[in-house]
């Protein structure tokens, strides 16, 4: 999330908080995440929201360099 909407440096903390608070990927959180790592640098992500009988996928997101390998397709299959 952070370099996807360049968070800065700064207010990183918080977004994180932000996470931890909404428990993503936690036992019974209807919000899960995935990610994409290339060189053991994150390059892709994706968020799935599952509530009230519908699933959202949100913040479907790959870094420029990453592009075209097909991952934000792997990513939300």
């Amino acid at each position: 999330m952070s370099w996807r909407w360049e968070v800065p440096p700064s207010a990183r903390d918080i977004a994180f908080a932000i996470y931890r608070e909404l428990n993503v990927g936690r036992p019974g959180s209807p919000i899960r995440a995935w990610a994409a790592w290339k060189g053991g640098e994150l390059v892709a992500k994706t968020v799935l929201h599952c509530g009230g009988g519908v699933a959202g996928l949100h913040g479907v997101a790959t870094k420029p360099e990453a592009r075209g390998l097909g991952l934000a397709r792997t990513l939300t299959v």
